[in-house]
């Protein structure tokens, strides 16, 4: 009966990963032009002909004065002055004339109802001017010799086709902006009417490209988004992805402070198809990836696979024409030692005698995660008691914290340390007995059970840190680590935290402090899992432990107090000043400084260490000058399409004269030290020792700095009517709501 449950488990996984991967071969054809650019090429002709014409001695009609009385005058003789030329084919001049040729001001008529008005220069419109169409289109700006040439605007009224920019003999050349229709518009360079050169390509359904263009193509570098926000960035050749460019789908649109786990390509494209190396991310909350080849957009070939929960699969082929490639299960006897064996030509390229074939580990269960590092942390320096020395209730109170033994009962007790053990000195010495050994793989069934059993809530909480996003990022981690008061209570800095979650080799986090790197699912279950080792081995040191179960009943312990937590958003730096600056900003400040750094590190930048800090010549905004000027944006910060953080303002302004510009975190000098350390342990009590006195030794993560600079910042510039020397509000008091100042 379990035979066939796992055969048909498995079942499922091998159908879900080929329909996966086969949706992934999907890519979005770019638009294509169904609007001809619009060009007056007739109107030129007409406009070089006539007064072409008009050169040759063929007007045939005289010439009258515009003042005085009418009068015919010989075509022949030289003239100058105000005239009207009758044309013999009906159309019309009037305006100046100079040695018998239209020169200066005026107005030209055809019979058809065509008209220019505006200057003449030896018998061609020349300068600026204007033509209205009998259909009422126009076109106002400069001419040069009867072409249109220079700066222009083009308006076909019968359509809502219009251009404004460079012409050059009668076509679009250089900077303009041409409109289709609503929604519909390109804005950038031309040649020979023709989009060549940088532009950006709005079209009517929402999609847009932005790069370089070759005779009306897409042609180089340049970004594409599409109406359901699939975007390109990399090379072009005529209209079609060709080179190295990065593909996404599967965006969610949003302009809010969220990521996003999205489906992405980052490879090699030929006309338009993957085609060569690449890395392609499946954008499952696992986490998977793979690293191969593809032939005409599909995965064939050799590849690496970082599939669910870590795990991996290199082979040579991998896939075959986009299809995972299931290879035979191999014998594990020792194959002959001669080369000429029919055993050793089936061998598949690439693998060994003796593997152990299994499925592309596209997708696995979350719970199906490695344990056993976290269950060996916990036991490691714990000494085991026998299980029958012990009741359930005082397992209990070993995972909140208890003594699970008395005095009394010392000489009973044996238990087992291991190499690295932490033995207490008071401890009698031990009495080894193999009976008292933990069993790694039940701790570890018991574990998975608990896991498996709180995972729709362990879901939840993932869904509500990550802020509306489909994937957490490490610096929303630190914001529960912070609600569940692990740098509190346990006193454990969040730097170590992020150390002692990257140690594990197989959690697979790409950083250690990157506050922007995502955290998949299953990734977000080993820092619980971090975190609670942490809150006991911090707590709990020397006491006794049982020998079974006391993961369980760590993590069990843990579980309650997460989700009584669980919602809290402590802290202001994500919450009411989140939009107070742009923390993209704040992020470089705080790699400047270092990442992580010390609070001395912190104190010396701001000039309170007695050690001046010179400030970089790009931060510094006319020093030399005595009147500075000083940029204030107001807006919020937001997260792009590519997963990129971006200030999106709504306003500035200039405040000229400031004396704080250009000094960086130097303009917290005037708060004083002491001021300035009463911030940092309101941020983080940790740095507070028992005798009084402030470590400064003590690492910073980002968010820990960036909610101490908003604190500085908003303390040194006020909020509303409060006085500048008013008291810094406690991360305790996070009921209370705290507001960005007002722009006076």
């Amino acid at each position: 009966m379990s035979n066939s449950v796992s055969t048909r488990r498995k079942s499922v996984r091998s159908n879900r990963s080929s329909k996966s991967s086969r949706v992934s071969s999907v890519v979005a054809p770019p638009p294509q032009e169904t609007v001809p650019d619009p060009t007056p090429v007739d109107l030129t002709k007409k406009l070089t002909t006539e007064f072409f014409e008009s050169l040759l001695g063929t007007i045939i009609v005289g010439t009258t004065p515009l003042t005085g009385d009418k009068q015919n005058v010989d075509p022949n003789q030289d003239v100058d002055g105000d005239f009207k030329i009758i044309f013999k084919n009906g159309n019309v001049y009037e305006g100046q004339v100079e040695h018998n040729l239209m020169h200066g001001k005026g107005k030209f008529r055809w019979a058809d109802g065509t008209i220019y008005e505006g200057s003449f220069a030896e018998g061609y419109p020349d300068g600026q001017g204007k033509i209205v169409l009998p259909d009422l289109s126009t076109y106002e700006g400069q001419v040069s010799k009867s072409f249109f040439h220079g700066h222009g605007v083009f308006n076909i009224v019968s359509t809502p086709i219009l251009y404004s920019g460079q012409w050059r003999q009668g076509r679009k050349c250089g900077e303009g902006w041409l409109l289709y229709a609503e929604n519909n518009w390109y804005q950038g360079e031309w040649r020979e009417d023709q989009k060549h050169g940088l532009g950006f390509r709005h079209y009517p359904h929402g999609a847009a490209y932005h790069g370089n263009w070759c005779s009306g193509k897409p042609h180089g570098r340049g970004w594409m988004v599409w109406e359901n926000n699939d975007h390109y960035t990399g090379e072009w050749r005529e209209g079609l992805q060709n080179g190295y460019g990065e593909y996404t789908w599967g965006v969610l649109n949003g302009d809010a402070f969220f990521f996003t786990n999205n489906n992405s390509y980052e490879g090699n494209w030929t006309t338009g198809k993957r085609n060569g190396e690449g890395v392609m991310n499946f954008g499952h909350e696992c986490g998977a990836k793979l690293k191969g080849t593809w032939r005409n957009n599909d995965k064939h070939g050799p590849g690496l696979m970082i599939g669910g929960n870590g795990l991996t699969s290199e082979r040579n082929p991998l896939f075959e024409n986009d299809a995972p490639l299931l290879l035979p299960q191999l014998s594990t006897t020792r194959l002959p030692d001669h080369d000429s064996s029919e055993d050793a030509k089936n061998v598949p390229e690439g693998t060994h005698q003796n593997d152990h074939l299994q499925p592309v580990p596209f997708f696995s269960d979350v719970e199906d995660i490695d344990l056993d590092y976290w269950i060996e942390m916990v036991l490691r320096p714990c000494k085991f008691l026998k299980v029958s020395e012990i009741s359930t209730i005082q397992i209990k109170n070993v995972a909140r914290g208890g003594s699970v033994c008395s005095a009394d009962s010392m000489s009973k007790v044996n238990y087992v340390p291991s190499v690295n053990v932490h033995v207490c000195p008071d401890c009698p010495e031990p009495s080894v007995s193999k009976e008292n050994l933990p069993d790694i793989n039940h701790e570890a069934r018991q574990l998975k059970n608990l896991l498996i059993n709180h995972l729709t809530q362990l879901r939840t909480v993932y869904r509500v840190y990550a802020r509306g996003g489909n994937v957490l990022v490490r610096m929303f981690l630190w914001q529960l680590l912070w609600d569940i008061d692990l740098t509190e209570k346990e006193g454990v800095p969040l730097v170590t935290f992020d150390e002692i979650a990257a140690g594990h080799p197989k959690a697979c986090f790409e950083t250690t402090h990157c506050p922007w790197e995502p955290i998949y699912f299953w990734q977000f279950l080993h820092a619980l899992l971090g975190a609670c080792c942490l809150s006991f081995l911090n707590g709990n040191k020397c006491e006794f432990t049982p020998t079974s179960g006391i993961m369980y009943y760590l993590f069990k312990d843990f579980m309650q107090r997460l989700m009584s937590n669980v919602g809290r958003f402590r802290g202001h730096c994500l919450n009411a000043l989140k939009d107070l600056v742009p923390i993209s900003a704040v992020y470089s400040l705080y790699r400047s400084v270092g990442e992580p750094h010390r609070v001395a590190d912190f104190l010396k930048h701001c000039d309170l260490s007695g050690e001046r800090v010179a400030v970089p010549c790009y931060e510094t905004i006319d020093l030399d000058n005595q009147h500075k000027t000083v940029v204030v944006l107001t807006g919020k910060n937001v997260v792009n399409l590519n997963n990129e953080l971006q200030y999106k303002v709504s306003c500035q302004r200039r405040i000229e004269g400031s004396s704080d510009a250009g000094l960086g975190m130097s303009v917290f000098k005037c708060l004083g030290r002491k001021r300035v350390l009463q911030c940092l342990s309101n941020v983080c009590p940790q740095i507070v020792k028992d005798n009084g006195k402030f470590s400064l030794s003590y690492r910073l993560s980002f968010i820990e700095f960036y909610e101490a600079f908003l604190l500085l910042a908003r303390e040194k510039v006020g909020v509303g009517e409060e006085a500048h020397h008013a008291p810094i509000v406690n991360r305790e008091s996070s009921k209370r709501r705290i507001r960005p100042p007002k722009n006076k």
